[in-house]
């Protein structure tokens, strides 16, 4: 006889005659077959029970020099460089996320040139891709209340927050960065 539970109770050796914990072997089969069930589904439902699982996450994009609202809520820097002119105290955002930028490279390869808009999205996406562990912290605030990406750049309709955005609400429906997304799912944005 074998059933999980008795492996995991007797180091690994599982039983042979009758369980260690004592129980008939139709019991410990049962028993095995329930938990491999329910194993099974938690892993089909676990997206479900996620905070974000299904899109829920408010999220806007806003200028920096903008005045500070009260409906920002959590407000999040997300530029490589920091904005020309102004204070921490000016800017109050509750965090930099300089990570959360594209690199140097695509930046200024982009140069917010609006004819590069497109390629730009697929490449800052896949450096988004290489960075889960953001893109959670930046879905977890936005399950909680609404993000506020804010950015220095003029253009308010082509730039990386817009991008990344559109980026995280995508995510967000298909259940999160850490759900076994590929960066080919993740490379194609919502109509």
């Amino acid at each position: 006889m074998f059933c999980f539970q008795c492996q995991e109770t007797a180091k690994n050796t599982g039983c042979t005659v009758k369980g260690v914990c004592g129980k008939p072997e139709e019991t410990a089969n049962l028993q095995d077959l329930l938990i491999f069930t329910l194993k099974r589904q938690l892993t089909k439902t676990r997206k479900f029970f996620h905070p974000y699982s299904r899109g829920n996450v408010d999220i806007q994009t806003k200028r920096v020099y903008d005045p500070v609202d009260m409906k920002d809520g959590v407000r999040v820097l997300v530029d490589r460089v920091w904005p020309r002119g102004l204070s921490k105290e000016r800017v109050q955002a509750v965090q930099w996320l300089k990570d959360a930028a594209p690199g140097t490279a695509l930046r200024k390869w982009f140069a917010h040139d609006r004819a590069k808009w497109n390629e730009f999205r697929k490449r800052y996406v896949s450096e988004l891709n290489t960075k889960p562990e953001v893109v959670e912290q930046l879905l977890e605030l936005a399950a909680k209340e609404r993000l506020t990406l804010l950015f220095s750049a003029r253009d308010t309709q082509y730039n990386q927050a817009v991008a990344l955005k559109e980026y995280l609400i995508s995510v967000a429906r298909r259940g999160g960065a850490s759900a076994g997304h590929t960066a080919e799912k993740l490379n194609r944005f919502p109509k």
